[in-house]
């Protein structure tokens, strides 16, 4: 029974250990100033994101020893060179959020126009409140969880999509590595342009926001991740729950210890 359980509480604190997989762009928001979001990813500072709206210190903040970017959800967003090459058929889009309000069309990040669809369009319903990516490609795809997200708390979000050769051909969402929602995708996810947008939707020319369904983002953004292949979604246990699997696996392995010792 006990090694049994060592057994069960070992797999579980195998399963909490992040994939090795390296992203292809990695915005940690650490900074604590100036107007630069650094790719920290393996495509290095080409991808170094520019923000607009902010003061030269007014989004970055410091919640638990990590850094985040604070959105005001009327003016403020990012812009990179698109993190997902043109035409892929594999992409992993992942984000740590918190959502102080839920706006129409509250934007994680996206590759997408006014009118013009694109690779990714992560983010919120436009009602509702409900996690959702679209894919543009010869028809949009799409996949929605099934409830709202919210507010006020920090989660991990994911968007994973396979539609290579002998892939899925599916969309698959995440929330705090729990899979919500999947759904078939059309093959493929074209590029629009060459810029995406954080926190907000870009216009066609992709020079700024979108006049219309703009999707601002009101709330906190941490580690936004990206990946050119389907990955697991990170895990997201609390450090104390680290601590505590870690203390209990100890007890335990000393209860198995004592017994052997009495059986001799």
């Amino acid at each position: 029974m006990l090694r049994s359980l060592f057994l069960l509480m070992l797999a579980a604190v195998a399963h909490a250990v992040p994939s090795g997989a390296t992203p292809y762009a990695h915005y940690t928001f650490d900074e604590t100033s100036g107007n630069i979001a650094h790719d920290t990813g393996s495509r290095g500072s080409i991808g170094d994101a520019t923000l607009y709206g902010f003061s030269t210190i007014e989004g970055w903040r410091n919640i638990d020893g990590r850094g985040a970017l604070r959105f005001d959800g009327a003016s403020q967003y990012a812009k990179a060179l698109v993190a997902i090459p043109n035409g892929s058929t594999a992409y992993t889009i992942e984000a740590r959020v918190l959502f102080v309000t839920i706006t129409p069309w509250s934007t994680i990040v996206k590759n997408w126009g006014s009118a013009s669809s694109g690779a990714f369009h992560f983010g919120l319903t436009q009602s509702g409140g409900n996690l959702s990516n679209y894919i543009g490609t010869n028809s949009v795809s799409s996949v929605i969880s099934p409830t709202a997200v919210p507010l006020n708390t920090w989660l991990t979000l994911t968007v994973s999509y396979d539609g290579g050769v002998g892939g899925s051909n599916l969309q698959y969402l995440y929330i705090n590595g729990n899979l919500v929602a999947s759904a078939a995708a059309n093959g493929g996810s074209n590029v629009f342009g060459s810029s995406m947008f954080i926190g907000a939707k870009g216009n066609d020319s992709g020079t700024g926001i979108a006049s219309v369904n703009p999707g601002w983002f009101n709330g906190y953004m941490d580690d936004l991740k990206f990946y050119t292949t389907q990955v697991a979604p990170s895990p997201v246990p609390e450090p104390s729950t680290y601590g505590l699997a870690l203390g209990g696996l100890a007890l335990v392995a000393v209860a198995i210890r004592r017994r052997n010792k009495i059986s001799k």
